[in-house]
C-alpha cells in the first residue's frame, strides 16, 4: 500500500539517461533525420498546388475519421457479444431454472393447494412431567429445568422430520405417490416457552391430518423414551378441524409475489437479449458501409498522391534542410529525455529500488542483477545504489538477508510477486536458499494464488525490474494484509 511521499532523486534521473543512452541517441538521430527530410520536402512542396495538398489532407483526415469509427463500432461489438451477451444469456437460463423449478413445485406441492382459509389441521400440545430424584436435593428446580429444556430441545431437533419417518407418516396418513420433500412442508414441531411443544400437520382434509399428527406423536413419545424412561408425556391440549391459517397465506402470497417479480425480471432480460443481438448486426451493417467508404477514399488518395509527386519540382534544399535538421537534434534531444523521464518514473513499473522505497514502508532485502548485461553497467549501478560485487556473490548476501530476516520468525515463510516463476534470476536466488524458502506464484492469478499462501504467515515479494507494476504491487501488499498476513520485505529481480 503506497503510503509515502514519492520522490525522484536525480541519480535515479541519470541512471535512467544512461541505461537509455541508445534510444536517446537513436531518437535524436531519427529527428534530426527527419527534421533534415522535412526541411527538404517543405522546400520542393512550395511549389506544389495549394488545391491538391488540401484535397491530400482532407482525405487523410475523412480516411482517419472513418477509421476511428470502424475501430470504435468493433470494440463496441467485441464489448457485446464478449460480455453483455454471455452475462444476459446467464441471467435468462439462470431465471428459466427457476421459473420451471417454481412450476414443478406449484403443480406438485400439496401445502401450495391447501386453502388458507379452510386449512384442515391436527395439533396436539405435549408437556412433561420430570420425576425430582432424592440425590437431586435443594437444587431440585434447576434439575427439573435443564431436564425439560433437553425434553423440549429433544422434539424440536425432530424437525425437519427425516426422510424415512415421512415415508412411514405417508403410509399412516394414506398419501402415496408423494415426494418426502412435499410430505415435510405439512410438518411442524414447534417451542412454546421452554415448557410445552406443539405438534401439527396441515392436509385438506383434517382426519388425515390427524392421523399423521397421532402418528408424529407416536415418535415424539419413542424419542422421549429413550432419552427419559422415567419422564411422563401428557396431552395438555389438541385440536382436529379446519381453520383459518394466517402464516400459510403470508407464505403463499409472498410465494406468488416473488414468482411474478421473477416472471417479469425474465421476460425484461429476454427483450434486453434480443436488443443486444439486434445492436451487434446493425452495428455489423454500419461497420461493412464504412469500410466500403475507406476503400473508396484510399483508391482517391493514391490517385492525388500521385499527381502531387508528378507535380513537384527540384528546388535549392541545402538551407531548409540544414536549419530543420538543428530544430529536429533539438527537439530529438528533449522529446527523448522526455520519453525516457516519462517510462522510467510515469509508466507505472519498478524500475529501480529508490522508485520501491518511496512508496512503501517494505524493506528492500536486495537487489539480484539481471542476466543481460547493459552498456555502462557498473555506472548504472552506482548511480541506483546497487552492490558492484560479482552476481553470484550478490546473489548469495541476498540469500543470507532472507535467511536472516526469517530466522526469528515463527509461522511459514514463502516468496510470491508478479515475476515469472521461470526467471533464471529468480533460479539462482532458489538454489541459493537451498530449499529452505519456496516461491508460491503470483497472488493476483486468481483464487488459487490465494490458496497457495493458506499455510504461510510470512510473504517475501519478489519483483522483476522493468515488468512489475506499482499498482500491482499496492493489491499485493492489500491482499496480504487483508488474509491477517506479514509482509516481511522485497526482492527486485
Amino acid at each position: 500500500m503506497e503510503n509515502k511521499e514519492i520522490t525522484i532523486k536525480l541519480s535515479d534521473i541519470l541512471a535512467s539517461f544512461v541505461k537509455s543512452a541508445c534510444l536517446i541517441v537513436a531518437l535524436t538521430i531519427l529527428f534530426t533525420g527527419l527534421g533534415g527530410a522535412f526541411g527538404i520536402y517543405r522546400a520542393r512542396r512550395a511549389t506544389v498546388s495549394t488545391s491538391l495538398t488540401d484535397t491530400i489532407d482532407s482525405l487523410n483526415k475523412d480516411i482517419a475519421v472513418k477509421q476511428a469509427e470502424i475501430e470504435k463500432l468493433k470494440k463496441t461489438n467485441e464489448t457485446l457479444t464478449t460480455v453483455n451477451i454471455p452475462y444476459t444469456e446467464t441471467r435468462v437460463k439462470h431465471e428459466q431454472e427457476l421459473s420451471d423449478s417454481r412450476r414443478e413445485y406449484q403443480d406438485n406441492s400439496l401445502y401450495n393447494q391447501i386453502d388458507s382459509f379452510n386449512c384442515g389441521t391436527s395439533r396436539i400440545t405435549i408437556g412433561f412431567d420430570i420425576p425430582i430424584p432424592p440425590e437431586a436435593g435443594e437444587d431440585y428446580s434447576n434439575y427439573r429445568n435443564s431436564e425439560l429444556m433437553r425434553m423440549v430441545n429433544a422434539c424440536t431437533m425432530m424437525s425437519p422430520v427425516p426422510n424415512d419417518m415421512l415415508k412411514d407418516m405417508a403410509k399412516a396418513m394414506g398419501l402415496k405417490n408423494l415426494d418426502e420433500k412435499y410430505i415435510g412442508e405439512l410438518v411442524s414441531i414447534t417451542n412454546k416457552n421452554n415448557q410445552f411443544v406443539e405438534l401439527c400437520v396441515v392436509h385438506p382434509d383434517p382426519e388425515v391430518a390427524k392421523k399423521g399428527c397421532e402418528f408424529l406423536y407416536s415418535k415424539v413419545l419413542e424419542e422421549l423414551s429413550s432419552l427419559n424412561p422415567d419422564c411422563q408425556v401428557t396431552k395438555v391440549g389438541s385440536f382436529t378441524g379446519v381453520e383459518v391459517n394466517w402464516a400459510m397465506y403470508q407464505k403463499k402470497t409472498a410465494y406468488e409475489d416473488n414468482t411474478a417479480l421473477a416472471e417479469k425480471n425474465l421476460i425484461t432480460d429476454q427483450a434486453t437479449l434480443n436488443q443486444l443481438n439486434t445492436s451487434v448486426a446493425d452495428n455489423q451493417i454500419l461497420i461493412t458501409a464504412a469500410e466500403a467508404e475507406v476503400k473508396k477514399m484510399q483508391t482517391d488518395l493514391t490517385a492525388a498522391q500521385s499527381k502531387q509527386n508528378q507535380a513537384q519540382q527540384n528546388k535549392s534544399w541545402k538551407r531548409s534542410a540544414l536549419k530543420f535538421g538543428i530544430l529536429g537534434f533539438a527537439g530529438g534531444l528533449v522529446l527523448s529525455c522526455v520519453l525516457v523521464f516519462i517510462k522510467d518514473f510515469l509508466g507505472g513499473k519498478v524500475r529501480n529500488r529508490n522508485g520501491v522505497s518511496t512508496r512503501y514502508d517494505v524493506p528492500i532485502l536486495g537487489v539480484l542483477p539481471g542476466k543481460k548485461k547493459r552498456l555502462f553497467e557498473k555506472t548504472i549501478r552506482r548511480l541506483e545504489g546497487d552492490s558492484l560485487y560479482e552476481d553470484k556473490d550478490i546473489i548469495s548476501s541476498v540469500a543470507a538477508n532472507v535467511q536472516a530476516v526469517t530466522a526469528n520468525e515463527s509461522g511459514k515463510v514463502c516468496l510470491i510477486g508478479t515475476v515469472d516463476e521461470k526467471d533464471p534470476a529468480l533460479s539462482d536466488l532458489l538454489k541459493a536458499l537451498k530449499g529452505k524458502i519456496e516461491f508460491k506464484g503470483n497472488l493476483l492469478s486468481g483464487a488459487q494464488g490465494i490458496k497457495n499462501l493458506e499455510s504461510y504467515d510470512q510473504i517475501i515479494l519478489v519483483e522483476k525490474r522493468n515488468e512489475s507494476r506499482f499498482s500491482a504491487i499496492s493489491d499485493e501488499i492489500t491482499r496480504i494484509r487483508s488474509l491477517q498476513k506479514n509482509v516481511m520485505g522485497m526482492i527486485l529481480l
